[in-house]
């Protein structure tokens, strides 16, 4: 058995842990923040019903990352007469940024580069 130390006890098979004042702050600060939610918006339910104890152990909740744009296949011709050639496809967000991929791929020379055609895949 457990002796009394570290403020956890035994009593028939249980542990009790004794509340520290460290867990008393916590669930004054949870109870605090249900209180400004219900002042912010009184009509939504409260998100937690459970006792502040229990809130007072719950972490912090992540943020989320922010997204990059998605990556789309595009399809590149130049044209230079009837019909275009078609030279590949490259990966970019968008249209202008695959035309500057395709131009660095494909090793368009400059005067070329304003015939190139980026066309999406769907």
């Amino acid at each position: 058995m457990l002796g009394d130390r570290d403020g956890i006890s035994s009593a028939g098979g249980f542990k009790i842990v004794k509340a520290s004042q460290y867990l008393f702050k916590r669930a004054r600060l949870a109870e605090h923040f249900n209180a400004v939610a219900q002042v912010l918006d009184p009509n939504a339910a409260m998100g937690s019903r459970c006792h502040p104890a229990i809130l007072a152990g719950m972490g912090t909740v992540a943020r989320k990352k922010p997204l990059k744009p998605a990556e789309h296949r595009w399809q590149i011709s130049l044209i230079k007469a009837t019909p275009a050639k078609h030279l590949g496809s490259v990966y970019a967000p968008d249209e202008a940024a695959a035309i500057e991929a395709a131009a660095r791929e494909f090793q368009s020379p400059d005067e070329l580069r304003n015939r190139l055609v980026a066309q999406r895949e769907t």
